[in-house]
């Protein structure tokens, strides 16, 4: 409710704006997250225009401070994610064409290292791509 309440006016002026991506706001969240959890007070402040960069600028009782976030992401965890979140997808598809009155929970253990193709597991062939 903090993050929520903290990053309000700048959600604000990003729905104000032609061509905001989700992207966006997910870096917001993220933003008012940190200055959350930051140990001293800071200031998200909302410009005028959009940013180019930093992605915001925040202000403390002492200094202003751009932040540019980013994000470092290994591609094969990606990759593992992605296809993770595709089997989901299918299993819940399936489930639902078998009984649409199906009520539980399901647990699902992705192996990735079990072969998929021919001789060929995730691992393998993130590998070979």
């Amino acid at each position: 409710m903090q993050v929520s309440e903290l990053i309000a006016p700048y959600e604000a002026f990003l729905n104000g704006q032609a061509h905001t991506g989700a992207d966006k706001f997910e870096e917001l969240t993220d933003m008012g997250r940190f200055i959350v959890a930051w140990p001293d007070e800071l200031d998200l402040i909302v410009p005028d225009e959009p940013l180019e960069y930093p992605d915001f600028i925040v202000k403390s009782s002492e200094t202003t401070i751009g932040i540019e976030r980013t994000r470092l992401i290994n591609p094969a965890l990606k990759a593992a994610f992605n296809s993770a979140k595709q089997l989901i997808t299918e299993a819940e598809i399936i489930l639902k064409n078998r009984n649409l009155d199906y009520k539980r929970t399901v647990n699902i253990f992705i192996n990735f290292s079990k072969p998929v193709i021919n001789e060929s597991n995730h691992e393998s062939l993130e590998s070979n791509t």
